[in-house]
């Protein structure tokens, strides 16, 4: 025992009587394994009973021999238990991951150096100590100690599920962590525990960010000559120049094609870029995606009747909506019809087909196209994968659509799957949830409101141009500004109609002149439309932006939707009400600035009297406003005809809805907005709350 560094012992003792000791050592420094200490009792226990029953002399050295018979092959055996406790210290000592493993009583069992190193932790402050014991260590090390603490704790005696998370380190360094967390199960079905496993992904997610910005950078370079390209081209072929030769009309069209491939690719790089950074954006409101499906059928026929492929739709007149952005889903139907035209043969068959599935809309796009193996499905949605026929081959194509589509159509709260064989073409379905909404009204764009003077703010004098000569052509007086400040003077001196805002400016951004304008009462009531390659709409609506449209922006959606501002006049008037007077004020202070008109309001009698009196567009209530209990605040809101119709929005802190309140509101048809809420949250309510209002005057 002089090499022993680690020793236990165990007395040999039956019914009071003690016959002496076991004492068992170890070469390392090892904390004996509750295995190891159960086999240890037991062959004490066994040892005593042995000893206690041997009374001759003969018997007693007997049963020592057999004692040390047995001691010898549990020495031999603790050596081997030993040795490779000391190869897997050593195989989890190399790995690059810190690694700990937590009993299923949330008792830490192993930590290894990677984990010491990474936490900035002795691993004697942590081994045979439970969870809760270590908090003091979680809080220093952890953003969200407390919902990484609850993690833990829930899962600690978990044998069955997986699950990967990723957490904010603060200490002894700032670093992001990716966690993924298995039980462990010995061979005899034993729950061990559970094994935590971190990766530190700091420099990957860094690296991300930058990829992110470069694809931003890169694509607006891009962008912008493109839509000068596209934009000057297309009045080439509109004939704004004079009549084009058959031979100048086919060049220009090769060159507009073309054009329109590298947009398309842009905006592939751009939505990949965004879905991967988690910035996918969608606009909210219930759409007819039955009349979707026809307009985005009808934009192919021509090119599908040139190879001779018939296109059928199958859809119920009575399709419910779905919730959803309209451009969006329109982008899913576009990118999946697209494929069926390209891997279709002439004369073969694609269909549309669309139908309701309990609470959600299913919708199927078949082909009689080449079909794909088991192999191709297994990988169809992954970036830049392209299967290997030929015919795939041949066509244009990133490898980047169907990818995207999975992406949005999961934004949306969906699922999509493919079934598919070679040479028996392929049927790609997704569904979408149903909307409980009605549908939004659209006034249609007409002359109305036409002319007056469009400030158009542009940096690239191309672009502005290109502005220029829609508007003008539309019978509207243009003037341009190409910097923040010229774009303030010329709005405060001329007083145009309507402002169209570039949001990359030069010495700032369009953000920024938007608040300028925003807070001068000189130029306040001017609508303002953003014109962008990279979508803020949250940001833009709440400072004040009435529209927002993503470059390169064709010409009759421009006009359309500065002839619906120019020719509306939308009620503009919330009632805000909140018991804290600093949120009152900020939200106040953040709705004047976005152009609505606010009346305040600290307790429910106030709201009750201030709606009946003033009649506001939207109500914006705090759920815990003092006065009234919420639930009889909003029935005596229904209940006096003079505030029965204005739309209710119940701000809520995040998760404190019990099951009575939200059936309340479901009752009332009052939506809830979760505390802390983003801008685009935010944005979204208002923008819907205005359009009930407009509805209903």
């Amino acid at each position: 025992m002089e090499k022993a560094r680690t020793l236990m012992a165990i007395p040999l003792a039956v019914s009071g009587d003690n016959l002496g000791g076991l004492v068992f050592g170890w070469r390392s420094d090892v904390q004996p394994s509750p295995a190891q200490s159960e086999l240890a009792e037991t062959f004490a226990s066994y040892a005593s009973t042995i000893i206690l029953n041997k009374r001759t002399q003969d018997e007693r050295e007997e049963a020592l021999g057999l004692l040390l018979k047995v001691n010898t092959e549990l020495r031999d055996q603790y050596e081997e238990v030993d040795h490779a406790h000391s190869e897997l210290g050593a195989v989890l000592d190399s790995v690059s991951e810190a690694i700990v493993l937590v009993g299923p009583d949330a008792t830490f069992l192993t930590v290894n150096k990677r984990a010491v190193e990474l936490f900035g932790i002795a691993a004697e402050e942590v081994l045979g100590r439970k969870f809760s014991e270590v908090m003091p260590l979680i809080e220093r090390i952890f953003a969200d100690p407390v919902g990484f603490a609850q993690r833990v704790r829930k899962t600690a005696g978990d044998a069955s599920s997986e699950f990967s998370d990723v957490l904010l380190q603060v200490w002894p360094e700032r670093r992001e962590l990716q966690l993924f967390s298995t039980p462990v199960t010995m061979s005899g079905g034993r729950h061990l525990g559970r094994l935590y496993v971190y990766r530190d992904i700091t420099r990957e997610r860094e690296l991300d960010r930058m990829k992110s910005e470069f694809v931003a950078m890169v694509s607006h370079e891009l962008r912008t000559p493109m839509t000068s390209i596209k934009g000057y081209v297309d009045l080439l072929l509109d004939g704004e120049v004079g009549e084009l030769q058959p031979e100048q009309t086919e060049f220009l069209s090769i060159v507009r094609n073309n054009a329109d491939r590298l947009v398309s690719l842009i905006n592939d790089l751009l939505d990949i870029s965004r879905i991967e950074a988690g910035r996918i954006e969608l606009r909210r409101s219930s759409v007819d995606v039955a009349a979707l499906i026809e307009t985005v059928a009808t934009s192919f026929r021509p090119q599908m009747e040139a190879h001779l492929q018939r296109l059928e739709l199958h859809v119920p007149p009575d399709l419910p909506p779905v919730a959803g952005d309209q451009d969006r889903i329109a982008q899913i139907l576009t990118n999946l019809l697209s494929n069926a035209h390209k891997y279709t043969p002439r004369s073969g068959g694609i269909s549309i087909s669309a139908g309701l599935e309990g609470d959600q809309v299913r919708v199927q796009v078949c082909d009689s196209g080449i079909g794909m193996s088991a192999d191709e499905q297994a990988q169809l949605f992954t970036k830049f994968f392209r299967a290997g026929h030929q015919t795939v081959q041949e066509a244009p194509g990133t490898g980047l659509g169907l990818a995207i589509t999975r992406s949005l159509v999961e934004a949306h709260g969906g699922a999509i799957c493919v079934d598919s064989a070679p040479g028996r073409g392929s049927t790609f379905t997704f569904t979408l949830p149903i909307s409980y909404l009605p549908l939004e009204e659209h006034a249609e764009a007409s002359g109305t409101g036409a002319g007056g003077l469009v400030l158009v703010v542009d940096d690239e004098p191309e672009v502005a141009g290109l502005v220029r000569r829609y508007l003008e052509r539309a019978g509207y007086e243009v003037a341009e500004a190409h910097t923040g400040a010229e774009a303030l003077r010329l709005a405060r001196e001329r007083q145009p109609r309507l402002i169209t805002l570039d949001v990359i400016l030069p010495g700032g951004d369009g953000f920024t002149v938007l608040e300028w304008l925003k807070n001068d009462p000189a130029t306040a009531a001017i609508p303002v439309v953003m014109l962008s390659i990279l979508p803020d709409v949250g940001r833009g609506k709440l400072l004040g932006a009435v529209d927002y449209l993503n470059k390169p922006v064709k010409d009759r959606v421009l006009l359309d939707h500065i002839r619906r501002i120019l020719g509306r006049h939308d009620p503009k008037h919330v009632l805000l009400a909140d018991g804290d007077a600093g949120s009152r004020a900020l939200l106040g202070q953040l709705l004047e600035r976005a152009g609505y008109r606010v009346s305040q309001a600290a307790a429910s009698p106030e709201v009750l009297e201030l709606a009946a009196r003033e009649r506001p567009s939207l109500i914006l209530m705090d759920a815990h406003l003092p006065g009234l209990p919420t639930a009889a605040a909003l029935r005596q809101l229904r209940a006096n005809p003079a505030s029965a119709d204005i739309p209710v929005v119940l701000m809520t802190p995040a998760g404190s809805e019990p099951e009575t309140t939200q059936a309340l509101l479901t009752e009332l048809g009052v939506p809830a907005l979760t505390k802390p809420h983003t801008a685009e949250e935010l944005a979204e309510t208002l923008s819907a709350g205005m359009k009930k209002a407009a509805a209903r005057r």
